[in-house]
């Protein structure tokens, strides 16, 4: 009966604004979600790609620890064979088990005082030598009959001193070389080592 007439309106500005509002509420919320699921995914990443390198590590190992085993049964089965048929079997195993291109096999005399250098492998060629050696004028090569003590040379230096010193003048150059005393009660009975890895 009055005529009158009621109305609402928005302004459009304040649609804008509240719907920039909004959008710049889920931008800045998907992006912290973002953040958190890539850095999440690189741990997980990294983790995996870790126990990966951890597995395949302890594969090898135990590739190795069984092939090592095996070969120690099959020296076993050699006890009748003749000196030189164990001897060489166990250097060859030793050069190929440790992956080096060296090996040497020595006998100490009772009294420890001379080596008599019994087998040499260079290269797979397997030599029965037969030198004598005294162990107080012997270099690196015998250091672990000097120190009863394994002995690791992971580079040896060429130039520090005379080389004849360290290694029979026949010999190829070696610069890794790891020798180890073999006893025989509080005796050493020889002497093996390995280089060139």
């Amino acid at each position: 009966p009055w005529g009158w007439i009621i109305g609402t309106g928005f302004y459009q500005e304040d649609i804008t604004a509240e719907i920039t509002q909004i959008s710049r509420t889920f931008v800045l919320i998907f992006s912290g979600i973002l953040a958190f699921i890539i850095v999440l995914s690189l741990y997980i990443t990294r983790q995996v790609f870790r126990m990966e390198q951890n597995r395949a590590a302890a594969e090898k190992a135990r590739t190795l620890e069984e092939l090592r085993l095996k070969k120690l049964f099959e020296l076993g089965q050699l006890s009748g064979q003749s000196l030189k048929t164990i001897v060489k079997f166990a250097l060859e195993e030793a050069i190929a088990l440790t992956d080096s291109r060296l090996g040497y096999l020595a006998f100490m005399n009772r009294d420890e005082t001379e080596l008599t250098l019994h087998t040499l492998s260079e290269n797979g060629q397997t030599t029965e030598v037969l030198r004598t050696y005294k162990v107080a004028e012997t270099g690196a090569w015998a250091g672990a009959a000097q120190t009863r003590a394994p002995v690791v040379i992971n580079s040896f230096d060429h130039d520090q001193g005379s080389e004849s010193e360290e290694f029979p003048l026949d010999w190829v150059r070696i610069d890794r070389l790891m020798g180890v005393p073999v006893f025989d009660g509080e005796k050493i009975a020889a002497l093996a080592g390995v280089g060139n890895k």
